[in-house]
């Protein structure tokens, strides 16, 4: 049974950029908004300040959670493709060693049934001398 399909996996893949755009844009208006009150770095980490640079700091958490949780999400599908390609490729290689195998006990068999009918069988020169022979008469 698939984990996930390809349609469920674009819609949230796109949900999650939507989201990403949204926190996006608030995080670009709240810097703006920071950078116009001139605040020092130690009053951005503490939290103290206006609304506004509080409401930046938060900007900036979301969007770094966001962001780390999109790169979790990628790697643990990176991770399931490539177990899935490692599985199939162990299963490719041995329907490939059976096949080389069936494959060479057909030409071994033929090979043999040549043989054997080349034993049987006089040589084409005999047969030819005496159809000319036959045909003389």
């Amino acid at each position: 049974m698939k984990l996930f399909n390809y349609k469920t996996l674009t819609l949230f893949l796109f949900l999650i950029f939507i989201s990403i755009n949204n926190y996006g844009q608030s995080f670009l208006t709240d810097s703006a908004a920071a950078a116009e009150h001139h605040h020092s770095p130690w009053e951005i980490l503490s939290g103290e300040g206006d609304e506004e640079l509080v409401c930046y700091k938060q900007a900036h958490r979301n969007m770094y959670v966001l962001v780390t949780g999109l790169i979790i999400v990628i790697a643990l599908i990176a991770m399931k493709l490539l177990r899935t390609n490692r599985k199939n490729n162990k299963i490719l290689k041995a329907q490939k060693e059976i096949i080389e195998e069936k494959n060479k006990d057909i030409t071994d068999s033929i090979y043999y049934a040549r043989r054997i009918q080349r034993s049987l069988l006089p040589p084409e020169k005999y047969i030819q001398k005496n159809l000319d022979r036959l045909k003389k008469k």
